[in-house]
């Protein structure tokens, strides 16, 4: 059954967000299954076939003169069961790194959002700063204009401006409408579905001076497209093992 997803609400922490985007995600869930039906394939493949139970009856004349039950096993050859279950292996690690790879995308969908919508608020605020500043350097210009102190021209310059930045709000106000849109495809919500709050924190950006070679360093140590290589590379050899076992012969017993 699919997990309870976490309640969104004004003041819940990022992970809570994290959490929802990750448990409401179709990609993530289909490749989360598809590993774990590989992981279970790995038993199979390091098993014994299963045994052959059978079963014979004559029947002449009416009369049944013998019965004859029949039971008997396949033993693969030295070495089969262990290749193939390396191949499934490797297999179920391929999966695995696709399942991390969507894990990883769907976060960074959502935080790549916050992050935009964040940056588009602080430049609201900026500028609805300075619309409030410019005027009251109008009202200010209009006082000492009456005074004689000031020109008509540094009221009208004080208008130009805000008429700048009006605009410029209102842009920003508009674009904040897709960005939005974007938030909730994060979280794998619908267009018609309610918006839930935004998180009102989000992870920083580490600022350490050496992160570049570090951000490398982790990259290709744990990047999930390399591994997913890693693994396919591995499940290639130990195709490779197991059909160099072609030539010995597998064994079969029973009785009847």
């Amino acid at each position: 059954a699919k997990p309870e997803l976490p309640v969104l609400k004004t003041g819940s922490p990022f992970s809570d967000y994290l959490g929802y985007a990750l448990l409401n995600n179709p990609e993530v869930e289909q490749a989360y299954y598809e590993w774990t039906s590989q992981v279970r394939a790995i038993t199979v493949a390091r098993s014994l076939p299963d045994p052959r139970f059978t079963f014979q009856m004559d029947v002449q004349g009416g009369f049944i003169p013998s019965i004859m039950p029949g039971l008997s096993f396949d033993v693969p050859g030295p070495g089969k069961l262990t290749a193939a279950g390396n191949v499934a292996a490797a297999s179920s690690d391929a999966k695995y790194q696709v399942f991390v790879s969507k894990a990883l995308a769907t976060a960074y969908k959502l935080e790549s959002a916050c992050w935009e919508l964040n940056f588009i608020d602080s430049k609201l605020t900026a500028l609805k700063s300075s619309m409030a500043l410019l005027g009251e350097m109008e009202a200010q210009a209009r006082t000492l204009n009456a005074t004689g102190s000031a020109t008509l021209q540094d009221v009208l310059r004080a208008q130009i401006e805000q008429e700048k930045l009006r605009v410029q709000i209102e842009n920003l106000v508009e674009a904040r409408v897709p960005v939005l849109e974007k938030f909730k495809a994060s979280l794998g919500l619908k267009p018609g579905e309610p918006t839930p709050p935004e998180p009102k924190s989000i992870p920083d950006f580490p600022d350490d001076a050496l992160m570049p070679s570090k951000i490398l360093a982790e990259g290709l140590a744990n990047n999930p497209d390399l591994k997913g290589i890693e693994a396919e590379i591995k499940m290639a050899n130990a195709s490779f093992s197991l059909a160099e076992k072609a030539n010995i012969p597998d064994f079969s017993g029973g009785g009847e």
